[in-house]
């Protein structure tokens, strides 16, 4: 899949220049966009789809869909654990997470249970998630950045690049 990075159709002077940053760091292309180019018109001179700076943050759309980040579920899950009831929950049960616990999450997707592991290890803990699709990794890096923490979570430590290369980067006995 042709990846490019974009801004929306409305988009001031700031947001393009941070578009054009983040395009750089990501190692995609930018693609200029008057306020009157579509993105059906963009995918189909350019790139079959484009991580879109906008006035609700990054966005992957192409010529038929418009994907943003969310917690999503991890609210509901963190919600629950709140209550004192994270052994409910069926992965931090099986997984027997406490707090201080280091977790890594070969699969990070969108960062749901990841957010959920995040809660649950605590400030005193910490998650690595991996992610080998870039442009979900972008979507979800920069929907973390720009979103506050759960309360009483660590950061979420997300790295791009295919799984068993990164844990082999990892040090031994880790």
């Amino acid at each position: 899949m042709k990846l490019a990075v974009t801004v929306s159709g409305r988009a001031g002077m700031r947001m393009k220049d941070a578009a054009q940053r983040k395009s750089g760091e990501w190692g995609v292309p930018f693609v200029d966009r008057s306020a009157h180019d579509s993105i059906e018109h963009l995918t189909r001179h350019y790139a079959d789809a484009f991580l879109v700076l906008g006035g609700r943050g990054w966005r992957l759309q192409n010529a038929t869909a418009d994907f943003g980040f969310s917690p999503g579920m991890a609210q509901v899950r963190v919600k629950r654990i709140n209550f004192d009831q994270p052994k409910d929950d069926v992965m931090i049960r099986l997984a027997d997470l406490n707090a201080g616990d280091v977790v890594v999450d070969a699969t990070v997707g969108l960062a749901v249970d990841a957010l959920v592991c995040a809660r649950v290890v605590g400030p005193q803990g910490r998650v690595i998630g991996i992610e080998g699709s870039l442009p979900i990794w972008a979507l979800v890096s920069e929907g973390l950045g720009g979103k506050p923490r759960f309360e009483n979570s660590c950061a979420i430590e997300l790295l791009f690049g295919e799984a068993t290369a990164r844990l082999a980067e990892m040090p031994p006995a880790s």
